[in-house]
């Protein structure tokens, strides 16, 4: 049965891919967009071949507002650098809309919550539920709201690197015991390797809210993404691409993560 559920719900969002499209402010020129590469669920590129929820998502606003997307392998600590010099037109990549973020670019959206949580291996996790998490040694993606949120909670033992995959070759080898990160890229990193990974319950500092990225002065850029974000959470297509790119997250979780009843973020003139 889940299997019918999944494949209905994949026919369904190729064919949302397909047809959707509407009149444009951003023209029909390719847009390069910023995508992690090698986060499941989310980002992640194998042969040139990408996947995730915010590469499906990237898709789908391309074809409402009538461009197609050019996707590009992005750094987590790079990703304002590269809007504020042109090397990409949009940012989406479990991109949280900070205040000290907005100084320098702009966001639409936003189009999903998240919060900081733990990822151990599974055979660990009952003795690590048993100790106090900041006794743990983690590791994190540098640049990120992440390694903000540790330091602000009095977590000292951590490790930050470049990407997530870099944090799963320490976690493997033995040198740290958790991943820190938004739990929704860790369920996303659990379901990749069923069996292998625990989430765990614990949750570290406040919500983040993931947004769009853009370059300062497009306002009409940024009202219309928006505009398509809110449509995309309202409509159901939200629900439907998150089922399809995190089919083993607990159903009880959608309304914690869902930003339907949060006010939109302001475009800058």
């Amino acid at each position: 049965m889940r299997k019918r559920v999944k494949a209905a719900v994949a026919a369904f969002l190729t064919l949302v891919l397909v047809v959707a499209c509407g009149d444009s402010q951003l023209g029909d020129a390719p847009r390069t967009v910023s995508l992690n590469s090698d986060i499941p669920g989310w980002g992640l590129s194998r042969g040139g071949d990408w996947s995730g929820f915010d590469y499906d998502l990237a898709r789908w606003l391309g074809n409402q507002a009538g461009f197609k997307i050019r996707p590009f392998d992005t750094l987590t600590q790079s990703r304002e650098k590269l809007l504020r010099d042109g090397t990409v037109d949009i940012v989406t990549a479990t991109y949280s809309a900070t205040d000290e973020r907005r100084k320098l670019i702009d966001f639409a959206g936003p189009y999903m919550v998240a919060q900081q949580a733990l990822l151990v291996r599974t055979g660990d996790a009952a003795k690590l539920v048993a100790g106090d998490t900041h006794a743990m040694t983690i590791c994190t993606m540098a640049g990120s709201t992440s390694e903000s949120q540790l330091t602000q909670n009095g977590y000292t033992s951590y490790h930050a690197r470049p990407t997530i995959t870099d944090c799963l070759d320490e976690l493997h080898a033995g040198t740290v015991q958790s991943i820190s990160t938004d739990d929704l890229i860790l369920y996303g990193l659990s379901a990749a390797e069923p069996g292998k990974y625990k989430v765990l319950d614990d949750r570290i500092g406040g919500l983040e809210y993931y947004g769009i990225g853009l370059p300062k002065g497009h306002k009409k850029w940024c009202d219309q993404l928006s505009a398509e974000l809110s449509d995309f959470i309202t409509s159901g297509l939200w629900q439907s691409f998150l089922a399809k790119n995190l089919p083993d997250m607990p159903m009880d979780q959608y309304r914690a993560h869902s930003p339907a009843s949060i006010q939109p973020f302001a475009c800058a003139d």
